[in-house]
């Protein structure tokens, strides 16, 4: 995976193109360098690929998660200055759902995976058993479900990242109550373990700088260092545990190759005969004359 540096918003919702272009123009110019493209999916999509099934009595149907969508109309300058990754996020209440969203042909396409659980079985099946990298809510109203210290340690255990986004709290009074609810909700079962910060915009009107950011954090009941680290440090690990979800588990051996040099003098004249084992000990060798 290659480094990524600067700060991080892995969720950005612009509906249009042209939206989008505004959007990641106004991150680049607040020194943004890693973005997500993030793409909604309601639960009542898999009902209507349920319904669309049962109709044509086959398995033709539309996968109900879209597949990413294009970067081709994205400018090439905006496409040099950040890293652009696709995401997913998924409301679900039922592990049908659940089974479902994993089962579909489009799923592994996206580099993050999110899901925003709409029910108490739906958050015990996603802590339980459900590989995804962001546990997400939505601010536009109080939170469905009640956590607990056993699920979010058991979230944060598995390497799950808990999303407070700040876009509808922008612009709506109710949403930012909810927010700033589920920032201490977030602090008070879990020590704001694992919190990653990010934007969801749909318009450059609500983005806000880094920094600005980091203030907003410190009204969540997040630390000044955890606040820095929800918009540095927990994208690079959700993109991390992102790799690691989509690659599985590896083992690695790290062995330290022996390098022997021989001298022999001639006439004066220094010759030197190499026996090298492995290539990476050569090149050092020879480098090193």
């Amino acid at each position: 995976m290659r480094r990524k540096h600067g700060f991080y918003d892995l969720s950005v919702t612009a509906a249009s193109k042209s939206a989008l272009v505004n959007v990641l123009t106004t991150l680049i110019d607040f020194g943004y360098r890693t973005v997500a493209i993030n793409q909604i999916v309601e639960e009542s999509a898999f009902e209507a690929q349920d319904k669309k099934k049962k109709r044509k009595a086959d398995k033709d149907a539309p996968s109900p998660i879209p597949p990413p969508i294009s970067l081709d109309d994205i400018p090439q300058e905006i496409k040099n200055s950040l890293k652009i990754l696709h995401r997913v996020t998924v409301y679900f209440s039922t592990s049908d759902i659940a089974h479902k969203m994993v089962s579909s042909d489009n799923f592994k396409k996206y580099d993050i995976v999110a899901v925003i659980p709409t029910s108490k079985a739906a958050l015990q099946h996603t802590c339980n058993a459900l590989d995804v990298d962001i546990i997400s809510i939505d601010i536009s109203s109080k939170m469905p479900i009640r956590w607990n210290r056993k699920l979010y340690n058991m979230a944060a255990e598995k390497g799950m990242w808990f999303e407070l986004p700040y876009a509808l709290a922008v612009l709506d009074s109710n949403a930012r109550r909810n927010l700033i609810e589920a920032g201490h909700l977030y602090h008070a079962f879990g020590k704001s373990k694992n919190i990653l910060i990010s934007s969801g915009a749909e318009n450059p009107m609500q983005v806000r700088g880094p920094y600005d950011v980091i203030n907003m954090s410190l009204l969540l009941g997040l630390s000044e260092e955890q606040a820095k680290s929800a918009i540095t440090n927990a994208g690079k690990s959700v993109l991390l545990r992102a790799e690691s979800r989509k690659r599985g588990k590896s083992v690695v051996f790290i062995e330290r190759s022996v390098c022997k040099t021989e001298f022999k003098k001639d006439n004066d004249d220094e010759e030197m005969e190499e026996s090298h084992i492995g290539p990476l000990c050569k090149k050092i060798c020879v480098e090193g004359t």
